[in-house]
């Protein structure tokens, strides 16, 4: 349920930046423009940047399933071993064995209990979401730009169309903590019931206002009159506001999702719904208070330390297609 839209708006304002520098402008001071490329240069540079969007996708999202797992997992007294599948004690204190504290070791686990492709468990379903909600977002964004100013309407666009996507939302995450299921991610899709979701909805629009909140920091970012010392100033301050604001936000949005997971269903990795929390007056799931209190520094700092692993990945990855489109758009060129 990452969305690090502080990055993307980001990539968007130095792209065009970037843009603006490498683009001829021969035509009287008005907008750069590239020169004419052939049909065959265009189909080429389409293709590659679709594939590599591909690739980087198929990248990210075990990255995606391995920070949910990191957020759920709390290991009770007892494991047992991959290799010998002889139980292995720890203690139930701090030294509590976490598989999800290698990623290496996190993958072999999942494909331990669910085969080859278990990285990529749940990836059809997050992206009929990603669609779904794309979709039903533009939707009331275009209902509420009728009422209301454009920033306003996208802010309370953007929040309506989580909230009518929870159900699937919900999905998504039962999908990623769960152990593989004998049923179709369609059929848990009917089984996951709106009473289940609405649970999760002041969760949800924390986690919306979080992302809203990135969101306009990086527009504010983006304004083209702004000074550069400034916009710098104003980047560092949404970086901050992701680690501070968005991640605990998601966090809480993530175990309280967990919480209602049904009983039946058993888990990719091992770890207690009520994540230590007192849930007898709700019924078993948690609330938004009882989820906050429930993660400490620790899961912060194991969670923090995850991100600064896989970040460079993912960065590694598009600057390498960034640099594969200049190259075979220079080679066009030449």
């Amino acid at each position: 349920m990452f969305a690090p839209d502080t990055f993307a708006f980001t990539y968007s304002a130095i792209r065009r930046r970037d843009y603006q520098v490498y683009a001829y402008t021969d035509n009287d001071g008005g907008q750069p423009e590239f020169p004419d490329l052939s049909r065959t240069a265009l189909t080429v540079l389409v293709v590659t940047g679709v594939i590599g969007f591909i690739l980087i996708s198929l990248l990210q999202y075990p990255l995606k399933l391995l920070l949910t797992l990191t957020v759920v997992e709390e290991p009770p007294a007892v494991y047992l071993a991959l290799e010998d599948d002889t139980p292995h004690i720890v203690s139930q204190g701090k030294d509590r064995t976490f598989i999800t504290s290698s990623i290496r070791g996190t993958l072999r686990h999942l494909r331990h209990e669910g085969g080859f492709w278990a990285p990529w468990r749940g990836i059809v379903p997050n992206f009929c979401f990603f669609i779904a909600n794309a979709i039903v977002q533009s939707v009331f964004i275009g209902i509420m730009a009728a009422i209301f100013p454009h920033r306003l309407a996208t802010f309370l666009g953007g929040i309506l169309a989580m909230v009518a996507m929870s159900r699937f939302a919900l999905l998504c995450t039962h999908v990623m903590i769960a152990a593989p299921l004998q049923h179709s991610w369609l059929t848990q899709l009917k089984k996951t019931s709106w009473d289940q979701a609405k649970k999760t909805f002041p969760a949800l629009l924390t986690f919306a206002a979080a992302l809203q909140l990135n969101v306009e920091v990086a527009l504010i970012a983006k304004s083209p009159s702004m000074p550069n010392a400034l916009r710098f100033s104003i980047v560092g301050i949404g970086f901050l506001a992701y680690i501070l604001i968005t991640i605990p936000a998601t966090i809480l949005l993530i175990r309280v999702q967990a919480s209602v997971l049904p009983d039946d269903v058993p888990t990719i990795v091992q770890f207690d719904k009520t994540f230590g929390q007192d849930t007898s007056a709700t019924g078993g799931y948690l609330t938004l208070t009882q989820a906050f209190k429930s993660f400490d520094i620790a899961l912060f700092k194991r969670l923090f330390i995850f991100i600064l692993k896989t970040v460079p990945i993912t960065v590694f990855a598009t600057l390498a297609l960034i640099a594969l489109l200049f190259a075979e758009f220079y080679l066009f060129q030449s």
